[in-house]
């Protein structure tokens, strides 16, 4: 089966807000905030191909954390507290 370019940006996405978090967990500030850049930067890719997205973030320690993040109000991915 063919993907197409939306599966592909979904995953994208999915894999930026993984590595947002990753890089919270490890402290490494920089590549943390770099990857919710990426991440916020795909969501828009999705709205702008029709899609509504959610990507709720908050600080610890000045990292970035992602809790889920939404694609037309379907979960996708959620992270364990």
């Amino acid at each position: 089966m063919e993907k197409t370019y939306f599966e592909e940006i979904k995953l994208r996405f999915i894999k930026a807000a993984m590595w947002t978090n990753d890089n919270a967990k490890d402290g490494d500030v920089n590549r943390n905030h770099v990857n919710y850049g990426c991440c916020t930067c795909w969501a828009q890719v999705l709205q702008d191909m029709g899609h509504e997205t959610k990507v709720p973030v908050w600080e610890d320690n000045g990292c970035l954390k992602i809790p889920f993040i939404e694609i037309d109000g379907q979960k996708v991915l959620e992270f364990e507290k």
